[in-house]
């Protein structure tokens, strides 16, 4: 087991954390307005 760099951990970041938040954000705008 070797510990991630600090390079790694950015791309990790870009590339699965930013997609998901933004998609939680698209699905909690979308619920707002459903449920207004």
């Amino acid at each position: 087991f070797c510990r991630p760099r600090y390079d790694q951990l950015i791309a990790f970041g870009w590339k699965i954390m930013l997609p998901l938040s933004l998609a939680n954000l698209l699905i909690t705008g979308a619920a707002l307005l459903a449920l207004e």
